[in-house]
Parts: C-alpha cells; sequence; structure tokens
C-alpha cells in the first residue's frame, strides 16, 4: 500500500498544476481525491493488499470526475477501476482476474434469476435511489452459453413513464456470482415536466394521426447491414405502413408534433479505391462486366473542372486528393472523389471534398467547411429553404418532382445552418433513405453541403394492400404507443437538453407493417421475432426436459409452443440446433435452410454430398457433425489409433468409428449401461436425443 500512497502523493502534486480552474480550488482537490478514494475502497471492499494504483481525473460542463485503477503486480488480485464524480456517484466499476482459470463445466453455478438478485443488490448498495427508477428489460432473460457472464440492462422510468435514454447495464459472474461489470448512463440534474399536464391517450393518438401519421414506405432489407464491395447480396425492397419522418413524436402537453433529435442530417462519404492490374490470360465474362464499369468514365481533368465549378473555388484551392471507388449503394457504378485545401493562415486551413459520378459528372455529395466564427445569421428559415430550393432544381432537375421537403418543427429562425431534407416519393409513396439532403450556411448565405443517396434499382409492384386503418390498428395495439420521456436539444435555449414528456410508437418491436398482410417485419423485411425465451408446452413427460429447457434460455431453440420431443430429428432441424449453438446472436430462424446450409458448408460441419435437409439422423452421423463443430474431426479421422470398445462396432461405419469413440469419451453421448456397452449408431434420433446430445456438446 506504501507505493498507492506514494503515487497518490505524485498525483496530487501534478494535479495542482492541472486541475481545472473553477471546479475546486486546487489546496482542495488532493482532500477531495482521498476522500473519494477512502469511499470507494469501503464501498467495494477493495483490500490494502494491491501494490499499484492510478488516477486520473477530468471535468466537464463544471463536473469532475475521478478515475481509479487498483492492481497487484503478482496478479492475484482483480483489477478494478471505478469512475466516481466529486458528489460520490459511481458512472462505472469494472473487475477483471488476469488469470481466472477455466471453468470445470460450462454449467453456470448461478441461476440466472439469481444473478438478477445480485445485480439488483448491487445497485442497491452503489446508490439505493436507483433502485426504485429501473425497470428490466424483457430481453436480459435470455443468455449466451459462452459467455462467462449473465448481462442485465435497466432503463429508467419517472412518474411510471420511461425514459429510455437513461440506462443500467451490470454484469454477473455465472459461476462465482460477482459483479464483473456495472455501467450507469444516468443524468441526476434532469427536470422531468409534469404529467398529470398530459393530453389523453386518446388525444395523443388522434394527434400522431393528425401530425406525424402512417405513410406508405418502400424499405431496404439491407438497410443495417454494410455491403463488401465484391458482395454480390442485392437490396431487396418490401412495402410498408411506417412513417417517413421517424424522428418525431407528438408533445403530451401541446399535443403538437415535435423533432426528437435536432443535428441535422450529415453527409456521408465512404472512400474505398480500388487498384486494377493487368494479365495475359483470357478474360471471363465476369471480368469483362467488371471492366465495362470503367469504360467511358470522364478523366480527372474534366472531373476537376466540374468540381471547381460546383463549389465556386478557384486555384487558390489547391487539390490534394483525388480517389476512384465503386459507388456502395450501386456497386455498378463509379465515383470520383476530391478533396481541396486553401491556406488562410499557417493553422488555418479551408477544405472541401466533393464526390461526383464518373461517367456522367453528377455531384453525388459534398461538403464545404464555414467560416462562421463570431457572425451572426443573414438570413431566416424559408430564406434558406429558398435557397435549397434552388439548388434542388439547379442539380436535380429530373428528381425536384420526385420528392418532398419534410419540414422541421423546431429551432426555426437564427441558427447559422440548416440541413433540409428532401425524401424521394413515387406516387403516394415514400422511398426510405432515398433522398437529397441540402446544407444552407445562413452566415453567408450559400450552401455548404449536398449529398444525394438514390438506389437506382426498380421498385416492385404495389399489389393489394390493407387499410390505413387496419395499419393503425396493429400500429396502436400490436406495435404500442405510449408516454415517454424523452431528450430533446434546441441550440438557442439556455439549457440546451431539455426533457420532453410525449406519446410515442413503443422501442421494442419496429414500426415495418406490412402493407400486403399487416405482419410487424424486422429490418429484413421479415415477420419479427421478439428476443424471449421459448416456453414449450408439450415436454413435461420427456426424459430431457430439463436439458431442452436449459437450451432455450441460451437462445439454442425452435421459436415454437411445441417441441415434440418424441418425433424423428430432420436433419435441417439438427443442423439449425447446431448452428445456433455457435452463432447465439444471429439473426436467422430455422425457415433459413439455404443459408444455415451455407454457413455450416463454410465451417466444415458439413460437407459436400451430405445435406440432406428431410432425412432423419442417425446417432453416428449426429455425432459425426459434433465432433466437427468442436474442430475434433482431424483427430477422429485418424486411422488406426481407437479400440473397439462397444460390443455394436461393426455397425459403425468405418470412417466414423473415431468419431464415436471421442463422443462416448467426451460424455457426448452414452452406451447402454453393459459392461461392454452397445452404442447402437445407426439409431434415428428422436427431437429429444438430438437435444441430449447437442446439451452435453455445449456444456461439455
Amino acid at each position: 500500500m506504501k507505493k498507492c500512497l506514494l503515487l497518490l502523493m505524485t498525483f496530487t502534486l501534478i494535479l495542482s498544476s492541472i486541475a481545472p480552474v473553477g471546479v475546486y480550488a486546487q489546496e482542495d482537490m488532493d482532500r477531495q481525491l482521498e476522500s473519494t478514494i477512502l469511499k470507494v475502497k469501503e464501498l467495494f471492499n477493495i483490500s490494502d493488499d494491491y501494490d499499484g494504483f492510478n488516477s486520473r481525473v477530468s471535468s466537464y460542463d463544471n463536473k469532475i470526475i475521478f478515475y481509479l485503477n487498483w492492481s497487484d503486480s503478482k496478479e492475484k488480485l482483480p483489477n478494478i477501476n471505478v469512475s466516481v464524480d466529486a458528489d460520490n456517484n459511481i458512472s462505472s466499476y469494472n473487475k477483471f482476474y488476469r488469470n481466472s482459470g477455466e471453468q470445470e463445466t460450462k454449467l453456470p453455478n448461478i441461476s440466472i434469476e439469481k444473478g438478477k438478485d445480485i445485480a439488483l443488490e448491487f445497485i442497491k448498495k452503489v446508490d439505493s435511489s436507483l433502485v426504485s427508477q429501473i425497470v428490466l428489460r424483457e430481453d436480459s432473460d435470455i443468455s449466451n452459453y459462452q459467455e462467462q457472464e449473465y448481462n442485465f440492462s435497466f432503463f429508467r422510468q419517472v412518474n411510471n413513464i420511461p425514459y429510455y435514454s437513461n440506462t443500467l447495464r451490470i454484469s454477473v459472474d455465472k459461476y462465482t456470482g460477482e459483479v464483473t461489470n456495472y455501467y450507469a448512463d444516468w443524468d441526476r440534474d434532469l427536470k422531468f415536466p409534469d404529467a398529470t399536464k398530459a393530453i389523453s391517450y386518446e388525444k395523443g393518438k388522434k394527434a400522431f394521426k393528425d401530425n406525424i401519421g402512417l405513410d406508405l414506405v418502400y424499405k431496404k432489407s439491407n438497410v443495417i447491414t454494410f455491403k463488401l464491395p465484391n458482395s454480390k447480396e442485392e437490396t431487396n425492397y418490401f412495402l410498408t405502413y411506417s412513417t417517413a419522418d421517424g424522428n418525431a413524436a407528438i408533445d403530451a402537453i401541446t399535443g403538437n408534433k415535435i423533432d426528437l433529435n435536432y443535428y441535422g442530417y450529415g453527409v456521408y462519404n465512404i472512400r474505398n479505391a480500388d487498384a486494377a492490374g493487368e494479365s495475359q490470360k483470357a478474360i471471363t465474362p465476369e471480368e469483362r462486366a467488371e471492366i465495362d464499369k470503367v469504360s467511358g468514365i470522364k478523366n480527372i481533368g474534366e472531373i476537376e473542372k466540374i468540381a471547381r465549378t460546383a463549389l465556386d473555388i478557384g486555384a487558390d484551392y489547391k487539390l490534394k486528393s483525388k480517389n476512384i471507388y465503386s459507388n456502395w449503394r450501386n456497386s455498378s457504378e463509379l465515383q470520383w472523389s476530391l478533396y481541396f485545401e486553401k491556406e488562410l493562415s499557417k493553422d488555418n486551413m479551408i477544405t472541401a471534398d466533393i464526390s461526383l459520378d464518373a461517367k456522367t459528372g453528377e455531384i453525388i455529395s459534398f461538403y464545404h467547411r464555414i467560416d462562421q466564427e463570431d457572425k451572426k445569421p443573414n438570413i431566416n428559415m424559408d430564406q434558406a429553404l429558398e435557397l435549397a430550393n434552388s439548388c434542388l432544381e439547379k442539380l436535380n432537375p429530373d428528381e425536384k418532382d420526385r420528392v418532398e421537403y419534410l419540414p422541421e418543427e423546431s429551432g426555426k429562425d437564427e441558427r447559422k445552418t440548416y440541413t433540409f431534407r428532401f425524401i424521394r416519393k413515387e406516387g403516394d409513396i415514400y422511398v426510405e433513405d432515398d433522398g437529397i439532403y441540402i446544407g444552407v450556411d445562413t452566415v453567408n448565405n450559400r450552401i455548404y453541403s449536398y449529398s444525394k443517396d438514390w438506389d437506382k434499382k426498380e421498385l416492385p409492384p404495389v399489389g393489394e394492400i390493407i387499410s390505413f386503418d387496419k395499419a393503425y390498428d396493429i400500429l396502436f395495439n400490436d406495435i404500442g404507443y405510449e408516454l415517454m420521456y424523452v431528450s430533446v436539444y434546441d441550440q438557442n435555449a439556455k439549457d440546451q437538453r431539455q426533457v420532453k414528456l410525449v406519446y410515442n410508437i413503443k422501442p421494442e418491436k419496429p414500426l415495418n407493417i406490412s402493407a400486403s398482410n399487416g405482419e410487424i417485419l424486422d429490418f429484413r423485411g421479415r415477420p419479427f421475432k421478439e428476443s424471449k425465451v421459448i416456453n414449450y408446452k408439450d415436454i413435461d413427460n420427456s426424459y430431457a426436459k430439463d436439458k431442452i429447457k436449459t437450451l432455450a434460455q441460451y437462445g439454442i431453440a425452435f421459436d415454437a409452443e411445441e417441441f415434440r420431443p418424441k418425433d424423428k430429428i430432420l436433419q435441417k432441424d439438427f443442423m439449425y440446433l447446431i448452428w445456433k449453438s455457435i452463432n447465439s446472436y444471429s439473426i436467422y430462424d430455422k425457415d433459413e435452410v439455404d443459408t444455415i446450409y451455407k454457413d455450416l458448408t463454410n465451417q466444415n460441419i458439413i460437407r459436400e454430398g451430405e445435406k440432406a435437409p428431410d432425412s432423419y439422423v442417425t446417432k453416428e452421423d449426429g455425432v459425426k457433425y459434433i465432433i466437427r463443430a468442436m474442430r475434433y474431426d482431424k483427430i477422429a479421422e485418424i486411422d488406426g489409433i481407437y479400440k473397439e470398445i462397444f460390443a455394436d462396432t461393426k455397425d459403425i461405419s468405418k470412417d466414423l468409428k473415431g468419431h464415436m469413440i471421442l463422443a462416448y469419451g467426451l460424455g457426448i453421448i452414452k452406451g447402454d449401461g453393459k459392461e461392454i456397452p452397445n452404442i447402437n449408431p445407426k439409431y434415428e434420433l428422436k427431437r429429444e436425443d438430438a437435444v441430449n446430445i447437442i446439451y452435453n456438446y455445449v456444456f461439455n
């Protein structure tokens, strides 16, 4: 502990020269740190046996945070890291063992229910005032057997109204019951509006219909997943009832529409330069298609001239870089990306970058840095919108009648910049994420940013659709609509961050209502499935009941009310369970057979010629797939090293003898209990048998 005190003395000497003025007097900082260390040690029962300690301090918005770290050079004690403010509020805690050792079993010693109790007791110890304000998220019941901790997430509730922006996350070791991580994203100085002043729920629903409303919206199935440059993945559209502007809610006091964020829309450029080389071999049709992409592109001289004209910049702007790359949304197209700099002084540069279609010279996006220091706006929002409309007509004469401006509701005047969003609309249907974004500098009266996102693939036909009334019923009754507190930002207000009481869509389910049949869809356009532990109704008489329930707790389960334990298992269902055991967080379900088989083939768990989705699985084949999943197949395939330990060894396929013996030795399968056991390799597994084997593999 002497080292700890020496480090503390050194820290306070350094701190006296760097501590932020106006937070604490410098002569008080050492006493504050000493007091904080002692309180944290007592709170978390940190012993004096640590021989290493360091700390740092930071301040933000007149609040000071201490970061404390205890370590043991002998690595017998766990590292402990704590973040705590000057009022002794703990924002984070981490306990890490360098040499934790491997668990004897993968089965947890602590149940998930016990883990919840431990988490709540820890929160109560850290800050008892928080316990009455938190609600456990429903998906916290699902765990991952490959992780050593249970991870619980809570959101804040004030006046029985959720405030999802404040959360607690806490991890409890499944084997020791220790809390290993705690993180509080919590605001203590917020003022929450009086909920008794809210309009009624029915009025809130009517306000949503009148001021926001559902729209017909085309959405893209791969909007969340980034496509790699060489990916053959195609964008698929699906038609939904949703909202064209997903950033709005209803003010529960006034009944008016309110914007939920106030940051504007950014302009993004994804740069990925490709290099091309020569080849002496024949060109394949696929290679020819790629070569054709670069045929007819404009040279850099032409592109630079277009870019300078669009940006209205002269020779004092130097071209610093130029790249050509594939358009990530329309992979058959190429873009030029140019970057310019103008030196105002040795330490001050004005920059501009722009992306253009490599063949047509069409402007895709640009951003021109703004010089607005100590200046005030010269035009209001309406005048800025006029500039944006003029830019839209100039740069997009063919699309100007196919977009619709989505107005903002907050901060209309006295802003130095505005970013206007024009969303694509085909007839009466919006196209999500397709649109044009134009930024206006109100100080210098000019366009400073522009971005066009526009997928050129053909939209699917509309077909028959459900009514708006039906869609609203699904929204309010199945997805959910509720009172909640949210944070909004107003750059012109003294307190820029304010809490508002709003009526808004519940966040647990996506606002994607299939226009054709009313199903709630996920981001891929597939039926949405909630993350919850499956509880089967028909497993009470199964010998594997407890194992079926345990695997379900870890997400290794079929999404169904009945498990059908006595039915023989099909290969595709057996493969799904194996696949879920190694892909706990995957979004695919058992109906996506081809995707699952492809993934398992890539992992060498199933091989060429073995795919037979609707066939039954024998015990030896089931073992074969399990041994491959464990990466023991190379050992199992060694010939001549395995004894004949089963009475019915002759019935085992010659190339699977090692697999069966390994599985038996590892406890994944059992014999019939005789001194020289029968293993019955050709037995066709029932669904309960399959779970028994997979459970033994998972928790081996």
